[in-house]
């Protein structure tokens, strides 16, 4: 079982509840969305929670989260490791949504802390 957790807060150090986070492999040509639909939902504390419970082969830990900007109000994210991407991402039915894609993931094992400039 692989568990992915952390937090999601802005500046100011406020939470943010409500904001969708998936997880990606990367793979050669398209990535695969390893979290089963719906996404992981960060509390009122900012939280989000992850598991995996399939057996899923990650090599040299090559997945990484996208936090869904749904109000279009984030000018930028990142966390301990890196700044997260802007881009438009398509799903298998034509729906596109505007998300901040993070770097390969370290170290699975850290709690992750994530802050968006509002």
């Amino acid at each position: 079982m692989i568990v992915i957790e952390g937090y999601i807060h802005d500046s100011t150090n406020k939470p943010l509840s409500g904001i969708p986070v998936e997880l990606f492999q990367r793979f050669p040509g398209q990535d695969l969305l390893l979290t089963p639909p719906p996404p992981s939902v960060t509390d009122n504390e900012g939280y989000f929670k992850i598991i995996l419970s399939q057996i899923i082969h990650i090599k040299n830990s090559q997945v990484y989260l996208a936090i869904t900007d749904s109000t279009g109000r984030f000018t930028s994210v990142r966390d301990s490791q890196s700044r997260y991407r802007k881009e438009e991402f398509s799903d298998n039915k034509g729906n596109e949504a505007l998300k901040w894609r993070g770097e390969v993931i370290n170290n699975l094992n850290n709690t992750i802390d994530i802050t968006v400039v509002l």
